[in-house]
């Protein structure tokens, strides 16, 4: 996230931008071959943007709620009771609460809100308030991607081969990434680092995306299929295999990018050890040892399109879920900016450590 007084490096991917109360959303639809910022003015521009995946990415998607939030606080305040101030913004809250099911990060970053609205905040205190939450969301989440590619690359080793799934970094938060964070600190410190990530398919968020965010940083990388990835793994040419996440249960289960369950199992059988790389925001303190979580599951037709004929077959179904559950075995450390664990020896979160009350709102 750049805020007004700062300039981004050329190389560097801006994928939200605050500027004079709107805010520029990098559609990442067309990248690589465009760079190209849309405008939000108010929470409806922002769940469009979600929806159709012009942002994605846990962090990110919190983020650009939160500051959805403040686009619709903006828009009324001028001319509307009291009352239908915190109707219409109840309203908008729960457009932006239904984005992304999975996502936990975009519920925390609401959470204020909610709370505001309760309290039947006077709705000019709401907007001063919802936009300050928001540039702080983003500062401390900036933080974290620091502190955590820092604590992930302690754990790699001299000249690691790594793989990474999906798309953790700069498009995906809202500063050097999670997993990806960790990429980038691993290479500067030992440029003989070997990188691997994933096309993923159906978006292709690793070829569009990560490839091309490491590729503008001068950091080579081997762009491979899903199933090449599993042969690597099988084949012992993978050290690490290092992810984000979506959703983290405090024992350690984790909501991921469909595909990394798989790729966690191959990790454990050739020999590669496992990263999940995710700000505390990340973790589910209410998801309970048994209990199940939503799990998005969107149109066929993104599947589809790469036949290259725009209908679906009678009789053809096509099960599209985004994202699946890896447990605590497969995962030998959670990274997060507040410290490490280590799941497959039976290490959870301790509430104490891990979690501490959101900063004043």
């Amino acid at each position: 996230m750049i805020l007004p007084d700062e300039t981004p490096a050329p190389s560097v991917l801006v994928p939200l931008l605050w500027k004079e109360g709107r805010l520029l959303i990098l559609d990442q639809r067309l990248l690589p071959g465009t760079e190209q910022h849309g405008e939000a003015r108010d929470a409806e521009a922002v769940v469009r943007a979600i929806v159709q995946m012009q942002l994605r990415g846990a962090p990110l998607i919190g983020v650009a709620a939160a500051y959805g939030v403040a686009l619709e606080a903006r828009r009324l305040l001028d001319g509307l009771p009291l009352a239908d101030f915190h109707d219409r913004m109840r309203q908008a809250l729960t457009r932006l609460l239904s984005c992304r099911p999975t996502a936990i990060n975009l519920m925390r970053a609401l959470a204020p809100a909610g709370q505001w609205l309760e309290q039947k905040m006077d709705p000019r205190d709401f907007a001063l308030r919802s936009e300050a939450w928001a540039h702080g969301l983003a500062q401390r989440e900036a933080q974290a991607c620091d502190v955590m590619g820092r604590l992930g690359a302690d754990r790699l080793a001299s000249g690691s081969r790594i793989l990474t799934h999906c798309n953790t970094g700069r498009l995906a938060t809202v500063g050097a990434g999670t997993a990806l964070a960790v990429v980038r600190e691993a290479v500067r410190r030992d440029p003989a680092c070997q990188v691997t990530c994933t096309e993923t398919r159906p978006w292709l968020q690793g070829a569009r995306l990560t490839a091309y965010e490491l590729s503008r940083e001068g950091i080579p990388v081997d762009l491979v299929t899903e199933s090449v990835a599993g042969n690597r793994l099988l084949d012992q040419a993978i050290d690490f295999f290092i992810v984000g996440a979506d959703r983290i249960s405090p024992d350690g289960r984790v909501a991921n990018k469909v595909g990394t369950r798989m790729l966690a199992q191959l990790a454990r059988t050739g020999g590669a050890r496992t990263l999940v790389v995710a700000p505390t925001t990340t973790i589910d303190w209410e998801w309970k040892p048994g209990q199940s979580i939503p799990i998005e599951r969107r149109g066929g037709e993104e599947l589809w399109h790469a036949t290259g004929m725009a209908e679906i077959p009678p009789g053809i179904h096509i099960d599209n879920p985004v994202f699946d559950l890896t447990p605590p075995a497969l995962i030998d450390w959670i990274v997060t900016e507040k410290g490490v664990i280590e799941p497959a020896r039976g290490e959870c979160f301790d509430p104490g450590r891990f979690s501490s009350p959101e900063p004043d709102c």
